[in-house]
């Protein structure tokens, strides 16, 4: 009987050992999974703070600071399938850069050509393009933003918030948001903004999730841009008389790389 109670007491402490081991395991287990969900968190922060840096300095015209954070930033997230949404966000910006740069070089070709040669007694004193001081919107429904002159009064909001209106009794910038419906994509519409244009197109470039077009129409320039992106069309116009192109063309450019998309409905 006392051989017996023993071999029981002994059975029982090796089962208590063990379930001891088994805990200790399933502790470092969590231990490991919470560490590794933590630096997960971190890795997603620090992405994140990289993208909105670098939205600041595309705001601020600083391509190269921009593009030098955001490639960085795809090479970190690079098959890492908890970072696919911040690679995409690099990406996307990416590309965003690249139309502003381009939109840049074709506001710049577009001021030589739409200003009329000046005559003899002009070519001494051209007007310069006037400065202008800027404030920015924030659209709270879609979450674009945009800045636009100082002096420029800004529409009521709509009934359904979907963007703004800016003008100054001759040029008029309009901003909004709306949602893609089944079947559109960015081709589709920038063939249809050129179908809907009211003369021959002047510029016209097509990237992966955007597209640019500028023309005259009668007596006025009209410079169209929209961006695809999260199930949301973004998209700005700015219309302004084609003699005013000394004191409009570097307005243009600004609010054009200021114009920055939201991540859909807010």
């Amino acid at each position: 009987m006392f051989a017996i109670s023993l071999s029981f007491l002994l059975l029982a402490g090796c089962g208590t050992s063990a379930n001891k081991e088994d805990n200790t395991d399933t502790a470092k287990k969590n231990a490991v999974e919470t560490n590794k969900k933590t630096a997960q968190l971190e890795a997603r922060e620090k992405a994140e703070n990289q993208i909105i840096n670098a939205q600041g300095l595309i705001q601020q015209n600083k391509f190269d600071e921009a593009q030098k954070i955001l490639e960085g930033l795809l090479v970190s997230t690079k098959g890492k399938t908890e970072l696919a949404k911040e690679n995409k966000q690099a990406e996307k910006l990416l590309d965003q850069i690249k139309a502003q740069q381009n939109n840049q070089s074709s506001t710049a070709s577009q001021n030589s050509s739409d200003i009329t040669k000046p005559s003899t007694e002009a070519t001494t004193h051209k007007p310069s393009s006037e400065e202008f001081m800027y404030k920015s919107f924030k659209n709270s429904r879609f979450g674009f933003t945009v800045q636009y002159p100082d002096t420029f009064t800004v529409g009521p909001e709509p009934t359904n918030n979907d963007g703004r209106q800016f003008n100054n009794g001759e040029c008029e910038i309009v901003a909004y948001g709306s949602f893609v419906v089944d079947g559109d994509t960015i081709q589709r519409d920038y063939e249809q903004a050129i179908s809907d244009a009211k003369a021959s197109i002047a510029y016209q470039k097509l990237g992966d999730n955007w597209f640019v077009i500028s023309y005259k129409d009668v007596n006025n320039i009209v410079y169209e841009k929209a961006i695809i992106q999260d199930g949301v069309s973004y998209n700005l116009k700015i219309t302004y008389p084609s003699s005013r192109q000394a004191k409009y063309g570097s307005m243009v450019t600004h609010i054009v790389n200021s114009f920055a998309p939201g991540h859909g409905e807010e």
